[in-house]
C-alpha cells in the first residue's frame, strides 16, 4: 500500500499558516508537529466548512465524528508491519481542529454531523514521538462538492425531535465508544475524500455501475480506468496520491467494502466453538479445548520459498461468517430513513383500552410496552431464575425510548446445493421499531450469520455458532453509544429480545426445548402430552396447565451444569429444556416469546385437511375432481395475489403456504359447488368409496358435517390472518379452532400436534399484535433469495461466506428498485399514482359521460371551504375541466395494486371491495382520478359502479360467516351506476367466482376478499405502468 494513503491533514500551528490551512502529513508527524509546535489558534467561522449548520448554532469546540480517522495503527500490505502507536483517547486532538464532513451508510458526506459536540471533559493526552517526516507533498484543501456544503442549512429527519439527549455519560461509555470507533475502518473516513472531487466522482460512478448496473467486475475496472484516462488527458488527474485503478480498491476507498462488517471467524470442525486467528497461534495442538470434542481447530499448510526454505502456515480447519452486531446496529442508525421510519413513543396512539380496541402492528401488544432494560439475570442451581436490577432504580421500559430496539431473531435452513443435500443455516434479525410497511424489506434486516452445513447443527454446535452474537446483543442491552443521523451528538442505543420466529422444529432447538415428538413435553407452552393431542383434554384450553418462563429457565441452568448426558437427558424428561446462550439474555423468556408460527402452523392444518382427510376420505370422485379444477380455475384472481396451480384435479398437492391460504379462502365455495344438490345445499349423505380403494376410510363422511368442518377451518383462518384485529376476534378465531378440533375428533379424524399447539393462539395475539408483525413470509423469502445465490465449488464453509458477501450486494440493488414505493408505506392510507399519468378534459373523457359533473361534485364535498362552482360560475371558485384531474390507469393502496377498465393496456385488478356507509362492497373501478386544486394537496378518487345484489339472492350455506368469510353474492356483471368515492376508502382486493345459482337460475359473483397487506409490491407493473393513452 502506497505510504500516501495513510496521510491526513495536520492542523498544527506552522501547517495552518500554509495555503488551504493545512499540511498533508503522515500519522507519525501529524502528532509531532502538534507536539512542537502545538494547535493552531481558533479560526472564525467563516464561509468555510468550519460555518456552522444554521444560525446561532455554534461549531462545537471538540470533535470526534462517526467518519473521523482515528489514531491507530492503519491497514498494511505488510502483514507483519507493527502497528504505529496505541490508540488514543477521544480528546486527543486539539479544540481548533476542523473535521471532513461525516460519512453516512453509503461512504457520502453528511453535513448533518458538521456542528457536532461531543466534550468529556478529559485533558488532552500528550505527545511522545519525536520521529518528523516532512517528505510528502503537500496539497490544497480539496473542495467541497455544492451538494456537501455545509453552509446549507440542513433539514433534520422527522423523528429528530424525539432524540433528545439522555443524560451524562459515564466512563465506561466514553471509553467503549472510544474502542468502537478505532476497531472499525467502516467508522473513519474513507480515503477517497482526500482526493480530488473527478477522481472521486470516477470512483462512485463505477461502484454504480456494477452494483446497480449489475456490470462484471472486469467491465467495471476497464470503464474506470477510461474515466481516469480522461482525467489525465484532461491534466485534472493528480500524481499523488495514485488513483485506484480496480474496483475493489475503489470501493475500499469510498468504504464500500462490505468484508469490513463480516469476520470469517475460525470454528471447531465438530462443536463449532469460536476461536481467533491470535487464538490458532497460540494453541499448541490443532484440537480442540473444549472438554471431549475431538474435532480440529486448523491445518497446517507448508510451503516452500524460492531459497529452499520450508514454512508453515496455521489455516482455520472451518470457518463461519459473522456480521458484527454493534456496527451493524451503527450502520442502519447513520440512515435518515431508518430514523425515520423508527416508531415514536411521543407520537404513539394509546395502547388498546378492551377487547374491542384494534391490535394494528407489535406496538400494540402487551410485550411491547412491558419490555424493560436495566436487569440482569441470576441464575442459581435448584431455584428459578430472576431479572433483577443492575442498581437500584436502573429498571426502566425501553419502549419510551425511541432508540429502545426490540429485535425480532429468526433461525432457518436452506440448502445451497442441488446434486447433494446440504442444510445451511441463516439467522437474521429486523426491528420491531419500524413501521411494518418497511421493518421486512431486505435492506431494513441484518443477516447475523450463517450456520455452517452441510448438516443442521446439534444443540451445543448451534450455541457456539450463535454464542458471538449473544454477546454482543448483551453488550447493547446494557447500552452503548452510538452516532446517530443528523445528531450532533452520541446517544446511548440499547436493544432487547422482544422474540424468536421460526417453525417449530428450529424453535425447539433455538430455544433448547424438548422435540413436538416427545412424548411428555410435545408442547413447549403447556404440559399436555402427545397422547394427549388425539383427545378431548388436549383442547381444554381453560384447564391447560400452562409453564413458566423463570421455572424453565431455572431446570435449563441445571443442565448446563449437569456432567453427563445421562443427567442431562434426564432434565429434558422431566422438564422438557435443556441450555440456549439465549437465556443469558434478560428479559428474554423462552416460553412467552416464542410464537407458534401460522405460516407453518395454521396454513398446516389447511393442508392437513386437504392432503389428509379430502384426499384420501374419496370425497370427490375423478369427475367431482375434474368439476373441481374447473372451477377454480375459473377464478378472476387479483394479480398480486397470485394463483392457484391449474392442475389441482390431477395433482392433488399444493407446495407453498401462501397457496394454502388462497384455498382456504375459497374452500367453503369451491367445495359447496362440488357436494351441493339441486337446490344449493349441501348434500347429507356420505360419498361412494371406489371398490379399488386400498384403505377405506373410517372417519364419518357425511358431506354436511365435513363442510361444518371447512366453515370452522376457514372463517378461523380469515380472522386470525387480518391485518388489524381485536382481541375479540381473536377469541371468536381461537373458538372456531377449538370447534374444528373438538368437532374432527367427533368424526374420528386423526389430528397431529400443529392442532394442539394452534389452542394457543391467544396469548401471542395479546402480547405480539396481529400475525403481520411475526409471522415467516418475509423470513421465508429471504431464505429464497439466499437459495438463489449461485457459489463457486469451494468447501462449504467458504459458500457460507458468499452468502453474506453475495447478499450485501443483493440488498444494495434491492433498495434502489423500492425507493419510489417507501414513502407510500409509511403511512396506511397513503395512496401512490401511477408515473404514467396524464392530464384530461373531463368533458371529453369517451368512457364515462357527465364525467365533469360527477368529479365536480365530489370536489365540493372533499374542500367544501373552497366554495368550488361551475367553471363559468362568477361568485364560486372556478372547478376547470381541463387541468384539474389527472388519470392513472392504477393505484397502489396498502401495497397492493387497483386497475380500472379504462385503462387501455389491460383491466386487471379491476376489481376491488370499499367501505362505503360502515359495510364492505364490492365494486369494479371505472377510473382513478387525481384532482388538484391550487393551495390543496392533491386529492385521489375512484370513478365505480356497484354490484349489485337483488331480494330474490338464495340463502347459501356459509350465509351465518359470510361476513367473517369476506364473501358477497350479487348478480354476475351486473352493476349499479356510476359515482365517485375516495380512493381512501378502498379496503382489499378481490377474487370473483363465477357460479351459476340452481335456485334463482342466474348467473352469480361470489366475492371473496383478500385482507392483507403487501410488504414488497411488484415493482415491475409499478415502474412499468399501464399505457397513459386514453381514448
Amino acid at each position: 500500500m502506497s505510504r500516501w494513503t495513510n496521510t491526513d491533514c495536520c492542523y498544527c500551528a506552522r501547517c495552518s499558516s500554509r495555503p488551504g490551512g493545512h499540511t498533508l502529513q503522515t500519522y507519525q508527524t501529524r502528532r509531532n508537529h502538534l507536539k512542537r509546535n502545538g494547535p493552531a489558534p481558533a479560526r472564525a467561522a467563516t464561509g468555510t466548512r468550519d460555518q456552522p449548520l444554521a444560525p446561532g448554532i455554534p461549531l462545537a469546540p471538540i470533535t470526534n465524528y462517526a467518519h473521523e480517522r482515528p489514531f491507530e495503527p492503519q491497514a498494511r500490505d505488510d502483514a507483519n508491519s507493527a502497528p504505529i502507536a496505541p490508540n488514543l483517547p477521544l480528546q486527543s486532538r486539539p479544540h481548533s481542529v476542523p473535521d471532513p464532513p461525516p460519512v453516512t451508510v453509503l461512504g457520502l458526506p453528511n453535513d448533518a454531523h458538521a456542528n457536532d459536540d461531543r466534550q468529556w471533559d478529559e485533558p488532552a493526552t500528550g505527545f511522545d514521538d519525536d520521529d518528523v517526516d516532512d517528505s510528502l507533498p503537500q496539497a490544497a484543501d480539496p473542495q467541497i462538492p455544492e451538494d456537501m456544503n455545509p453552509s446549507v442549512p440542513h433539514q433534520p429527519a422527522p423523528q429528530l425531535d424525539a432524540l433528545q439527549d439522555d443524560g451524562p455519560f459515564t466512563e465506561d461509555e466514553k471509553r467503549d465508544y472510544n474502542e468502537f470507533k478505532n476497531s472499525f475502518i467502516s467508522q473513519r473516513t474513507p480515503s477517497a475524500f482526500r482526493e480530488a472531487p473527478p477522481v472521486r466522482l470516477a470512483y462512485l460512478q463505477a461502484v454504480r455501475s456494477n452494483i446497480f448496473g449489475r456490470l462484471t467486475e472486469d467491465a467495471t475496472t476497464e470503464g474506470l480506468r477510461e474515466r481516469l484516462n480522461i482525467l489525465r488527458l484532461a491534466d485534472s488527474l493528480p500524481a499523488t496520491p495514485a488513483p485506484a485503478t480496480t474496483l475493489a480498491t475503489a470501493k475500499s476507498r469510498l468504504g464500500l467494502n462490505v468484508d469490513d462488517y463480516i469476520e470469517k471467524r475460525p470454528i471447531c470442525t465438530v462443536c463449532y466453538k469460536h476461536y481467533s486467528i491470535a487464538d490458532i497461534e497460540l494453541l499448541g495442538s490443532p484440537r480442540c479445548t473444549v472438554p471431549r470434542c475431538l474435532g480440529e481447530v486448523y491445518r497446517i499448510k507448508r510451503q516452500k520459498s524460492t531459497t529452499g526454505e520450508i514454512t508453515e502456515r496455521r489455516l482455520p480447519a472451518k470457518i463461519q461468517p459473522y456480521c458484527y452486531w454493534i456496527p451493524a446496529l451503527q450502520r442502519m442508525l447513520l440512515r435518515p430513513d431508518f430514523i425515520a421510519a423508527l416508531w415514536n413513543p411521543a407520537k404513539a396512539h394509546p395502547p388498546p383500552q378492551d377487547e374491542f380496541s384494534a391490535l394494528d402492528d407489535v406496538h400494540d401488544g402487551l410485550r411491547w410496552r412491558q419490555a424493560e432494560v436495566g436487569l440482569r439475570r441470576e441464575f442459581e442451581l435448584g431455584s428459578p431464575a430472576q431479572d433483577i436490577e443492575v442498581v437500584p432504580g436502573s429498571r426502566q421500559s425501553i419502549s419510551r425510548d425511541i432508540l429502545g430496539l426490540q429485535i425480532t431473531i429468526n433461525l432457518d435452513w436452506f440448502g445451497i446445493t442441488d446434486n447433494r443435500p446440504h442444510s445451511t443455516g441463516g439467522v437474521y434479525a429486523s426491528f420491531n421499531n419500524l413501521h411494518r410497511g418497511v421493518r421486512f424489506l431486505q435492506h431494513n434486516v441484518i443477516l447475523v450469520t450463517t450456520i455452517p452445513g452441510p448438516k443442521e447443527p446439534s444443540l451445543e454446535q448451534l450455541n457456539h455458532s450463535i454464542e458471538p452474537f449473544v454477546v454482543d446483543f448483551k453488550r447493547v442491552y446494557s447500552g452503548v453509544l452510538m452516532d446517530i443521523c443528523s445528531r450532533p451528538t452520541p446517544r446511548r442505543v440499547r436493544n432487547a429480545l422482544a422474540m424468536t420466529t421460526s417453525d417449530v422444529p428450529a424453535s425447539r432447538k433455538l430455544n433448547a426445548k424438548a422435540g413436538h415428538s416427545h412424548k411428555v413435553h410435545t408442547c413447549d407452552q403447556c404440559f399436555v402430552t402427545l397422547e394427549e393431542v388425539n383427545l378431548p383434554s388436549g383442547y381444554d384450553i381453560q384447564n391447560f396447565r400452562l409453564c413458566e418462563d423463570f421455572s424453565q429457565l431455572g431446570h435449563a441452568y441445571q443442565s448446563k451444569h449437569a456432567t453427563t448426558a445421562t443427567a442431562r437427558k434426564k432434565i429434558v424428561d422431566e422438564f422438557g429444556v435443556r441450555w440456549s446462550v439465549l437465556n443469558e439474555i434478560p428479559g428474554y423468556c423462552p416460553v412467552l416469546c416464542s410464537p407458534t408460527d401460522p405460516v407453518h402452523n395454521l396454513f398446516g392444518i389447511v393442508g392437513h385437511f386437504h392432503n389428509e382427510i379430502l384426499v384420501p376420505g374419496h370425497f370427490l370422485n375423478k369427475v367431482a375432481w375434474r368439476k373441481f379444477q374447473d372451477n377454480i380455475n375459473a377464478i378472476i384472481w387479483p394479480s398480486q395475489i397470485g394463483r392457484l396451480p391449474t392442475n389441482l384435479g390431477e395433482n392433488h398437492s399444493l407446495q407453498k403456504a401462501d397457496q394454502w391460504r388462497r384455498f382456504s379462502a375459497i374452500m367453503p365455495v369451491i367445495l359447496w359447488m362440488s357436494w351441493r344438490d339441486e337446490n344449493d345445499n349441501i348434500r347429507t349423505d356420505s360419498p361412494a368409496v371406489p371398490p379399488n380403494a386400498k384403505t377405506p376410510p373410517d372417519i364419518d363422511r357425511r358431506l354436511n358435517k365435513m363442510f361444518e368442518l371447512v366453515l370452522f377451518l376457514s372463517t378461523a383462518t380469515r380472522l386470525l390472518t387480518s391485518r388489524s384485529i381485536s382481541m375479540y376476534d381473536v377469541d371468536r378465531g381461537q373458538q372456531l379452532l377449538q370447534r374444528y378440533c373438538r368437532t374432527a375428533l367427533t368424526m374420528r379424524i386423526h389430528l397431529v400436534i400443529n392442532h394442539h399447539l394452534s389452542m394457543h393462539y391467544a396469548p401471542f395475539f395479546k402480547n405480539f399484535g396481529p400475525v403481520y408483525a411475526w409471522w415467516l413470509f418475509a423470513f421465508e423469502r429471504f431464505n429464497g433469495l439466499l437459495e438463489q445465490l449461485l457459489f463457486l465449488p469451494n468447501s462449504a464453509s467458504a459458500k457460507e461466506t458468499e452468502v453474506l458477501q453475495s447478499l450485501a450486494h443483493a440488498l444494495g440493488t434491492a433498495r434502489g428498485t423500492l425507493e419510489t414505493q417507501v414513502a407510500g408505506f409509511q403511512s396506511g392510507q397513503e395512496i401512490i399514482g401511477s408515473k404514467r399519468n396524464k392530464f384530461i378534459n373531463l368533458r371529453s373523457f369517451r368512457q364515462i359521460p357527465n364525467l365533469y359533473t360527477l368529479t365536480l361534485d365530489h370536489a365540493i364535498i372533499t374542500w367544501p371551504a373552497l366554495n368550488l362552482g361551475h367553471e363559468r360560475m362568477i361568485d364560486k371558485t372556478p372547478f376547470f375541466a381541463e387541468g384539474s384531474a389527472k388519470f392513472h390507469p392504477f393505484i397502489m393502496k396498502d401495497g397492493n395494486r387497483y386497475g380500472c377498465t379504462s385503462a387501455t393496456q389491460t383491466d386487471a385488478d379491476a376489481f376491488a371491495f370499499v367501505g362505503l356507509q360502515g359495510a364492505w362492497i364490492p365494486c369494479q373501478f371505472v377510473a382513478h382520478l387525481e384532482l388538484s386544486t391550487p393551495n390543496e394537496k392533491p386529492h385521489f378518487c375512484s370513478v365505480i359502479r356497484r354490484f349489485v345484489a337483488g331480494g330474490d339472492m338464495p340463502m347459501m350455506p356459509w350465509d351465518l360467516y359470510a361476513a367473517d368469510l369476506g364473501y358477497y353474492l350479487s348478480y354476475a356483471n351486473t352493476f349499479h351506476n356510476i359515482e365517485i368515492i375516495p380512493s381512501s376508502t378502498i379496503a382489499s382486493p378481490v377474487a370473483i367466482v363465477p357460479a351459476y345459482s340452481q335456485v334463482i337460475k342466474k348467473d352469480v359473483w361470489i366475492s371473496v376478499s383478500f385482507d392483507r397487506s403487501g410488504v414488497e409490491p411488484l415493482d415491475q407493473s409499478f415502474n412499468e405502468g399501464e399505457d397513459d393513452t386514453v381514448l
